[in-house]
C-alpha cells in the first residue's frame, strides 16, 4: 500500500458498502491504516453516510439484501450533486456485470478477494480523480463568483459588505437586489460562508427556470411511485439544501404557483414530499436574489406580496459597477491575472489608455460584462504584451458579451477607429489627420481623449 498521508495531506475518506458484517471490519482493518474508513450494511446507511462522512471513494458491493441492489445504489450515489467515486465489490465472475458498472459510472470493478495493495492504488487512483474533479469545480466557481472573494475597494461596497458580515451570522432570510451581473450570487455565498450553516450546503434554485408542471417536485421532491415517472425516490431541492442555504436565485421571475408554495413553506417552516405521509421540518436558511421591482410586481399582482415580506426581512441593496469605481480597476485587475492564470498567458498588463477607459466606461452589463470583456482581452494578447484597448472596445455583438447604449458603442468605435488609424500612420499626425479628412486639432483632441500615446495604447 502507499504510505499513509502526512499532516499536510489529508488522508482519503472511503465509506465500504456491504451487508456481510465481517467482511466490512476486515476492510476497515486492511485500508484503516491508510485511509480514514466508514462502512455501511444497507444503501439507506449508505447515502446517509455519504453525506455526513463525505467520502472520496465507496467500495460497493453489487448485490446487498435490503432490496436495493449495488447497481441501483451506485446510480442514487452517482445522481448526489458531489457524488463519491465508486468501485463496484463482487464475488461473480464473467464480463456482464463489470460492462454494467462502468455504463453506470462506477471508477473500477474489482474482486472482494483482490490484494489490498492493488485496492489501495484503486482507491487513491479514484480519490485523484475526485480532488481533480473539486479542483476544476472550485475554479469554475472562482470564475463565476470573482474568485470565492468580495472585491470591495469602493466606500460604498464596503459599508454594504459591513452589514452583510453583520447578518450572516444570524437566521434573518436575506434578499438582495440589484441589476444583473452585478455579483448577487457572490453575495449569497458570501452569507452562507460566515454563516452558522457554513459547512452544509449552497443550493441555488434558478427561480425563473422552473415550469409550473415541475414546479412541486424540483421543491419537495418525491417518494418512490408517488407518480407514474416515479420510479425512484429523489431529493427536492429543499432536501438538497438540508443542513445549509438555499439561494431563490432571481426570485422575481418565479411562476405566481411557485411563489405560493415558497410562500407556504416559510410560514409553515416545513414541506411535504410528493408521495410522502409525514411533512418534514425546514433545516435551510433562504437568501433570496432579483433584479426586478417586487414592489411594483406586488401591485400589479405578478408577484405575491405576503411572500416579499417573509423575504424582505434584510435585504442587500448591491449597486451597479458604474457607481463603485473604485473596483473597477481592482476587479480588471483580478479578472486579467485569474484568465492568464487559465490560459498560461504571463506578463499582461494593462497599458494606461486601457485603464482610464475601463474606469470611464458604463458598465451596463455590469462585473459580468467586465469579465467577459477582460477573458476576451487574454485571448487576443500575447505573452508580455499590454492590454490596449483594441482588445477591450469590443464592436461585435459575440455571443456572451453584453450589450451596451449606442452612446456607449458609438464611443467605442471612435476610439478603436483613432487607435488603429494612428497605428497605421505610425503616430504621424498630420499624415492621419488627412487619411480621416480631420483637422489636426481635431485629432490630436481625439488622440488626447483616448489617451494614445507613443504607438501604444
Amino acid at each position: 500500500m502507499n504510505p499513509p498521508a502526512t499532516e499536510s495531506t489529508p488522508r482519503c475518506r472511503v465509506l465500504v458498502v456491504d451487508d456481510d458484517k465481517a467482511f466490512t471490519r476486515t476492510m476497515s482493518d486492511v485500508l484503516g491504516s491508510v485511509f480514514d474508513v466508514a462502512v455501511a450494511h444497507d444503501a439507506e446507511t449508505a447515502l446517509a453516510q455519504v453525506a455526513a462522512f463525505t467520502p472520496e471513494v465507496v467500495l460497493l458491493d453489487i448485490t446487498l439484501n435490503d432490496g436495493v441492489d449495488g447497481f441501483e445504489a451506485l446510480a442514487r450515489l452517482r445522481a448526489l450533486d458531489t457524488p463519491p467515486e465508486v468501485i463496484m465489490l463482487t464475488g461473480m465472475t464473467g464480463p456482464g456485470p463489470v460492462v454494467k458498472a462502468i455504463k453506470g459510472g462506477a471508477f473500477h470493478y474489482v474482486m472482494k478477494d483482490s490484494n489490498p495493495g492493488e485496492l489501495a492504488n484503486l482507491i487513491n487512483q479514484a480519490a485523484e480523480r475526485v480532488t481533480s474533479r473539486r479542483r476544476l469545480a472550485a475554479l469554475e466557481v472562482q470564475l463565476r463568483t470573482l474568485g470565492g472573494e468580495l472585491i470591495a475597494h469602493d466606500p460604498l461596497m464596503l459599508r454594504l459588505m459591513k452589514d452583510v458580515e453583520r447578518a450572516a451570522p444570524t437566521s434573518a432570510t436575506v434578499l438582495i437586489v440589484g441589476e444583473s451581473g452585478t455579483g448577487k450570487e457572490l453575495v449569497a455565498r458570501r452569507v452562507h460562508e460566515l454563516s452558522a450553516r457554513a459547512r452544509g450546503p449552497f443550493v441555488t434554485l434558478n427561480c425563473g427556470g422552473v415550469s409550473e408542471a415541475r414546479a412541486e417536485s424540483e421543491l419537495f421532491g418525491h417518494v418512490k411511485g408517488a407518480f407514474a415517472e416515479a420510479v425512484a425516490e429523489r431529493d427536492g431541492c429543499f432536501a438538497r439544501a438540508r443542513g445549509g442555504t438555499l439561494f431563490l436565485d432571481e426570485v422575481g421571475r418565479a411562476p405566481v404557483p411557485l411563489q405560493a408554495m415558497l410562500l407556504r413553506v416559510l410560514e409553515s417552516r416545513e414541506y411535504l414530499p410528493l408521495g410522502a405521509s409525514a411533512p418534514i421540518k425546514m433545516d435551510f436558511r433562504v437568501v433570496a436574489s432579483t433584479s426586478h421591482d417586487l414592489v411594483s410586481m406586488g401591485d400589479d399582482g405578478s408577484f405575491l406580496k405576503e411572500l416579499l415580506l417573509r423575504l424582505n426581512v434584510f435585504s442587500v441593496l448591491l449597486p451597479p459597477l458604474r457607481k463603485r469605481r473604485e473596483d473597477i480597476v481592482p476587479l480588471a485587475q483580478h479578472f486579467l491575472d485569474m484568465f492568464s492564470t487559465q490560459m498560461g498567458r504571463t506578463g499582461l498588463t494593462f497599458s494606461a489608455a486601457a485603464a482610464r477607459f475601463l474606469t470611464r466606461h458604463e458598465w451596463r452589463g455590469n462585473v459580468r460584462d467586465l469579465r467577459n470583456r477582460i477573458e476576451r482581452a487574454v485571448i487576443l494578447t500575447a505573452n508580455d504584451q499590454e492590454v490596449s484597448v483594441d482588445v477591450l472596445t469590443v464592436t461585435r455583438f459575440d455571443q456572451g458579451v453584453t450589450m451596451t447604449t449606442h452612446a456607449e458603442a458609438m464611443d467605442a468605435a471612435q476610439m478603436e477607429y483613432v487607435s488603429r488609424l494612428m497605428h497605421e500612420c505610425d503616430w504621424n499626425i498630420t499624415q492621419a489627420a488627412k487619411v480621416a479628412d480631420l483637422t489636426r486639432e481635431g485629432l490630436s483632441r481625439m488622440v488626447a481623449k483616448y489617451g494614445l500615446k507613443d504607438g501604444r495604447v
